[in-house]
This record gives structure tokens, sequence and C-alpha cells, in this order.
């Protein structure tokens, strides 16, 4: 049986549903052992949960517990959104088990990663592609709405 724990920021009140195991292993504490002892996961999560930060907020010391048991372990718990909070809906986390974020949100990553972008050489925002068309042929250019280049 695969234990589910519920981490919660004590500073922004987010929280996030993970597997035991899989918490322990990203704090570094098991490494060798594929399924240690139950008891053995919830002594070392009691050290490590100190040591986790938060991943909105950044505050370091989350507060665990169990999660509850109510529903059958053959349909996925619900989740919450680490980029935006909210939370994931059953349906998705059956297709994707594994999903951290929610179809708005991932669709947005997957999005500005298939987009390249500029950065402006002078102060470094995103620099955006902008018209600068006469009265026949329209050229493209890029610019930079913070400090004005024009590159």
């Amino acid at each position: 049986m695969v234990s589910r724990i519920v981490l919660q920021c004590p500073q922004c009140s987010r929280q996030s549903v993970d597997e035991l195991t899989q918490v322990l292993r990203r704090a570094g504490m098991l490494r060798r052992a594929n399924e240690p002892d139950s008891e053995l996961h919830w002594a070392l999560l009691e050290s490590a949960r100190r040591k986790l930060a938060c991943e909105y907020c950044g505050h370091v010391g989350l507060d665990a517990r169990r999660q509850a048991d109510d529903f059958d372990d053959a349909w996925p718990s619900a989740a919450v959104c680490r980029a935006c909070g909210a939370v994931i809906p059953a349906e998705r986390l059956e297709v994707f088990p594994d999903a951290r974020l929610c179809a708005r949100c991932q669709h947005g990553a997957e999005t500005a990663a298939a987009e390249p972008r500029e950065f402006c050489p002078r102060c470094g925002a995103v620099m955006k592609m902008r018209s600068s068309g006469g009265s026949s042929i329209t050229r493209y250019q890029m610019a930079c709405d913070a400090c004005g280049y024009r590159g």
C-alpha cells in the first residue's frame, strides 16, 4: 500500500499531496531500500519535514499528516496544482497519476517552452515582435516595451 501524506506550509497555507517515499527521497533520506518499513518512513519524515521548503513561498519547515484513507486506492486522491494552488480534478489524476499541475497551468508551461524568447540586450526584459510597416510592405522588428529598445 502506498502511503500518501499531505504537506502544508504554515506560512502560506498551501498544501500538496505526495507519496511519503518520494518526499523522503527528495530530502535525501532514502537511497537504497525500495520499500523500507512503514514505521521507519514516518520516523524519517519527522526529521525531514523540518528541512523541507515550501515550493511556493520558500518557507522551511512544513507540517505533515497522513492522508485520510476514505477513498478506494484505485481512485486517485485530490492534489493541488503547484503553480496556481487550484485543486487538480480526480479525472485528470486518474489519467495522469503523477500530474503536479492543473490542465491550464500544464498547457501554459508547454506553450511557454515551445515559444522561443528573446531578451533585451539593454535591460533584460522579454522582447516582443512589433510591426514597423510602411505603406506597402509590413516589416517586423523586435522591440522592448520596458526600455524602448528596437533591435
